[in-house]
């Protein structure tokens, strides 16, 4: 794109505005645009919100706080340094990034189709597996306190002006080789401010991108990044060593978010299974007898509540019992063993397997692992409670 414009005799400035025009500017255009799709949110959603956004320069932009405030949403806080308790990046981008790794686009418009299309592709529960991780990874973080996830790179991002103008500069010197060059002599010294300064502005930037910009090879820029003690977490540059300060805001930060989930009620979960209970209770018309065993789900208060309505027989199921639940001395046994010998590639891979193993079971499957409790429920009396053999 840039040796186009280059033929056409723009500027350097000159295309790179066309391709903020065209692309946008991840360091002024985003906040406003970021501030727009809240708008549009807002007036899409009314209930109530909980918001958490990551510390990107568009989220706390000062027009898109002012109009938060507006909102009167509930904004979770957020530490720096910290892609691992972001869904967005643990999640939603490293899931991108895997469908990214053989796909080849000729064109923008190549590339937005594949996204949407893409994203059209993920259902609700994609979403939701996203964020049911987070009161476990505030959890880790809380009882381990600078604990962080490693994963791989998730992508590249757009094009910087600094890395515009350095392309013009090899074009305007008749060098249109686009693959890196081996560099001869004493390799270019730049000072760890400069490299501090592009981390600052993009913290995700490659070592490639970071390379160009600063015009040496990638090797250089990983000794220095090595010698700055910095390492790269869910595709961002940070800290190997956090600073005392940055380790006691992510500790206090997740403890804050787990006594609010305590406090509050958070089960993203129960409210799931309460969900299907609700379909449960519209597809069966005849009496219920209900067996399901201790899961936080399963005696969270609203599930409580919403079964008391429904008068099923929910039948007492001890603590630490999983010998006398169907589920999983016959269910999940059987399960486990279909799983022994199978290998996937991918989550949709996964989903269809098992939708098509529960398929394959017929009515006498379930019925036996019924079937065979008032046995094990025996069992365990004879037994004086004690497991049974």
């Amino acid at each position: 794109v840039l040796l186009h414009y280059f033929n056409m005799n723009k500027s350097a400035a000159e295309a790179h505005r066309i391709l903020v025009q065209t692309y946008g500017d991840m360091q002024t255009i985003t906040g406003d645009r970021y501030r727009l799709q809240l708008m549009r949110l807002s007036r899409a959603l009314k209930e109530k919100v909980i918001l958490l956004h990551d510390n990107a320069r568009p989220h706390v932009a000062k027009p898109v706080k002012t109009y938060l405030e507006t909102l009167k949403w509930e904004v979770l806080p957020h530490p720096l340094y910290s892609p691992d308790i972001a869904p967005s990046d643990y999640h939603l981008f490293r899931s991108l990034a895997h469908s990214l790794c053989e796909q080849k686009f000729t064109s923008y418009e190549d590339c937005t189709k594949w996204f949407d299309s893409w994203i059209s592709s993920k259902d609700e529960q994609f979403f939701r597996r996203g964020i049911h991780s987070l009161p476990e990874r505030w959890s880790k973080v809380v009882e381990t306190e600078a604990h962080r996830i490693l994963v791989q790179t998730y992508g590249d991002n757009a094009l910087s002006d600094t890395t515009c103008r350095d392309w013009f500069r090899r074009f305007k010197n008749n060098d249109f080789q686009l693959e890196d060059k081996e560099r001869s002599g004493a390799p270019k010294k730049f000072q760890d401010k400069e490299l501090e300064q592009l981390l600052d502005e993009d913290p995700s930037q490659t070592l490639s991108e970071l390379g160009k910009i600063l015009q040496v090879d990638e090797s250089t820029v990983s000794k220095r990044l090595k010698g700055l003690g910095m390492i790269q977490k869910q595709g961002h540059w940070v800290p190997y060593e956090l600073k005392p300060r940055d380790v006691e805001r992510r500790f206090g930060t997740c403890e804050l978010l787990l006594q609010r989930q305590k406090r509050k009620g958070f089960t993203i979960t129960g409210d799931r299974y309460r969900l299907q209970l609700m379909r449960l209770s519209r597809a069966l018309k005849e009496k219920v007898i209900l067996l399901h065993d201790n899961a936080r789900p399963h005696v969270a208060k609203p599930v409580k509540t919403y079964l008391e309505t429904l008068k099923w027989e929910v039948l007492p199921h001890p603590l630490y019992s999983p010998d006398i639940a169907p589920s999983d001395y016959h269910l999940f046994r059987s399960l486990a063993h279909s799983l022994c010998e199978q290998k996937f590639t991918s989550y949709e891979d996964c989903t269809k397997w098992f939708d098509s193993w529960i398929s394959s079971k017929d009515e006498q499957f379930f019925r036996r692992g019924i079937h065979s409790l008032p046995e094990r429920w025996s069992k365990v009396v004879e037994s004086d409670g004690k497991y049974f053999h």
